[in-house]
């Protein structure tokens, strides 16, 4: 029993002493941080999540949160407005797990985090990692609504980070309407010679469907025409989306075309999967052997 109560002495002062805030324990008290949500009861690491230190509040707010019901108490979802990143970020990791209705508008929140993981003496761009997180665990609350769908469109066309940009048109194009799904083509032919035309056409041919007469719009005119960054996930997202005979017609015209012949690999290795005989057949035979069509699978 002394032994037993010796340790539990100890314990105590591990986790007074990781949660003091001192800077003389600040090194040694690291294992305080970890090893005390395991030796009290919640009530107790409750008082964590308002301590100075970023680490105290993260791992109790790690420790707390698998013990409360959903949806989470008001207090840990106000947490998406702490100052440390490390916060936010496990927040958003808890959130990613556990999707629920009363969730939505702390995700929508944490979308628009703008804390950078960059370098800036190293000149890096922008990188969002809360919020590129944040736009991920949305997808768990699928279907979204067309008010989400637009917000995740104005984020995309607005932000400095291009991935997080590109993550929020793929959400947006998997998780949203059919409306929203026009409202990402329409990005495709804004004016502008911007990477969210191509993120945007690469989001919808990335979508398990797509609303057909967005697919309708993508003819052989537009694959002729169109600048080859655009044409080449063009033909993507009509060999994994248009009904096939639409697509071999379509792909048949391209085979005129000694400048967009190669297109028809793309289109055939995006139909593979749903008809990969069609893929190798209509289209192997347009294209030389030595291209290794026929071995699309």
């Amino acid at each position: 029993m002394r032994n037993i109560r010796c340790q539990t002495d100890f314990d105590r002062s591990a986790f007074q002493l990781g949660c003091s805030g001192s800077h003389k324990f600040s090194f040694r008290s690291s294992l305080a941080y970890d090893f005390a949500p395991l030796l009290f009861q919640p009530p107790r690491v409750e008082r964590a999540l308002r301590h100075d230190r970023a680490d105290a509040r993260r791992l109790a707010l790690l420790y707390l949160a698998p013990t409360l019901p959903d949806p989470l108490a008001p207090a840990i979802l106000a947490m998406a407005e702490d100052p440390g990143s490390r916060v936010r970020r496990a927040l958003v990791s808890i959130l990613s797990e556990r999707p629920h209705p009363d969730h939505l508008r702390t995700l929508l929140t944490l979308i628009h985090d703008t804390w950078s993981s960059a370098e800036p003496q190293y000149q890096e761009p922008d990188s969002y990692d809360v919020a590129q997180e944040a736009v991920i665990a949305l997808a768990a609350n699928e279907p979204l609504s067309d008010e989400v769908g637009d917000i995740l469109l104005h984020l995309a066309n607005t932000t400095d980070d291009r991935t997080l940009s590109k993550y929020a048109l793929i959400v947006a194009a998997h998780c949203c309407s059919a409306g929203i799904q026009h409202k990402i083509s329409n990005l495709v032919n804004i004016p502008e010679a911007r990477w969210i035309r191509l993120d945007a056409i690469d989001a919808l041919a990335d979508a398990e469907a797509v609303d057909p007469s967005i697919v309708a719009q993508l003819s052989s005119a537009y694959l002729l025409k169109a600048p080859p960054i655009l044409a080449a996930p063009a033909a993507h997202l009509i060999g994994a989306h248009a009904a096939i005979p639409e697509a071999l017609r379509c792909f048949e015209t391209i085979a005129s075309s000694n400048k967009r012949r190669a297109l028809l690999l793309v289109g055939a290795a995006a139909m593979a999967p749903r008809d990969s005989e069609a893929a190798a057949r209509q289209l192997g035979r347009e294209i030389p052997h030595c291209c290794g069509v026929e071995g699309v699978t």
